[in-house]
């Protein structure tokens, strides 16, 4: 940059030349205040990303990897807004990675289709939910909400900025609402002094470590033994909570 065209971009003000007012923020990050300030390290990310070209789907690639290295999860998604963010993860929902589902919102026919929304949470951001193709239901209490879930044919979340003192389903009932037991198959064969254990999922090491100390003959755990419910994890595992398995598995531990 020249030093004649810096001090032409100094002794531009944006804001007033458009005339809008400037405000002092009190609140917070809030997007309709602006969101936040961009701090200067951001901005000298900007200035230099601007210099070249690159293609997106890569960069998206490696930033979402990247930001999942940072907040320890398994991937970020970088959108233009809450509204672009609700709208993303319901399409997600709704159509996983099938390319074919994909394509075809919002037209979801045949596929999980159903948002649960508390009635105490309509909001604005609403829209993004719909303009997907994904019918909404609303529920009022806890036993609403528990009913709807397993009446449900697809995705299903309970949105909203607070949960406290809003409605008659508080964070804590839809946490800690029963759930459904389903069979879960575990096969076994028995060859001389070693006993094979077969399970339908991928299981924990902890698993085999105990029985290695607690058995007087050999057991050897098989996972995905004629189906797949995800991981397979210990009690003390699941109370861990660690959301990059958690993410991908449908059992969960009888307490």
């Amino acid at each position: 940059m020249t030093p004649g065209t810096e001090s032409m971009h100094d002794n531009v003000t944006t804001y007033e030349s458009l005339g809008v007012r400037r405000l002092i923020n009190c609140r917070g990050t809030i997007t309709i205040i602006s969101g936040s300030l961009i701090l200067p390290e951001v901005k000298a990310a900007m200035m230099e990303a601007a210099t070249g070209y690159v293609q997106l789907e890569e960069l998206m690639e490696k930033v979402g990897a990247r930001l999942g290295e940072l907040m320890q999860c398994e991937f970020g998604l970088v959108t233009n807004g809450c509204a672009a963010a609700i709208c993303q993860v319901t399409s997600a929902c709704m159509a996983g990675d099938d390319d074919a589902k994909k394509a075809r919102l919002p037209d979801t026919s045949g596929m999980k289709n159903e948002v649960l929304l508390l009635k105490s949470h309509q909001h604005g951001y609403n829209h993004a939910i719909r303009m997907t193709g994904a019918s909404m239901i609303e529920v009022e209490t806890a036993e609403e909400f528990e009913a709807a879930i397993w009446e449900t044919n697809g995705s299903r979340g309970c949105r909203g900025p607070s949960w406290s003192g809003r409605g008659h389903c508080s964070k804590r009932h839809a946490t800690h609402m029963p759930r459904r037991r389903n069979p879960f198959e575990i096969q076994g064969l028995r060859i001389g002094g070693l006993t094979w254990l077969g399970m339908e999922g991928e299981i924990f090491v902890r698993y085999q470590l105990d029985l290695e100390a607690t058995g007087d003959e050999p057991v050897v755990l098989c996972g995905y033994a004629n189906g797949c419910v995800g991981y397979v994890p210990t009690q003390e595992e699941y109370d861990r909570g660690d959301m990059k398995w958690m993410r991908r598995t449908r059992f969960i531990p009888a307490s």
